[in-house]
């Protein structure tokens, strides 16, 4: 799917189900510095309009608009707000919760615990390695 400069993409209308690392429906962005973040990471839009890696560690950067980095390349690399994705690398349990990890970049079923941490819902396992994406605006730091 080629996007180009600011443009909003739904693509909602799966004919099968994921089968495919990188794969994903939903919506999705191309807005912002794109530069060129690794696919299959999470990223939040910082206020100078650049995607940045999350972190869970550092509110700055838990907050705000999350993503998920496609494959491709320029704006073919859209950023998923919103729906299914595949990481064939991941393997959670099936129905688990999954937040914000204090590795930058990534999703985890275990909530953060340490002091400054932000809990933020990002999502729920569909399958070991597929998750619907759909971060919670709410966002919690542990004293």
């Amino acid at each position: 799917m080629t996007r180009t400069a600011g443009t909003y993409t739904i693509n909602t209308d799966p004919i099968s189900r994921l089968t495919a690392d990188g794969q994903w429906y939903g919506e999705a962005l191309a807005i912002g510095g794109i530069g060129s973040p690794t696919a299959e990471n999470v990223y939040y839009l910082n206020s100078g309009g650049s995607w940045t890696l999350t972190d869970a560690d550092a509110a700055a950067s838990s907050k705000g608009l999350l993503a998920i980095a496609t494959t491709g390349a320029g704006f073919d690399r859209g950023m998923v707000i919103r729906g299914f994705f595949k990481n064939t690398s991941w393997s959670f349990t099936v129905g688990a919760t999954l937040y914000l990890s204090t590795t930058a970049g990534a999703i985890t079923q275990t909530a953060p615990s340490g002091t400054g941490d932000i809990v933020r819902v990002v999502g729920y396992a569909i399958a070991a390695d597929e998750i619907f994406f759909n971060p919670s605006p709410d966002w919690i730091e542990i004293a």
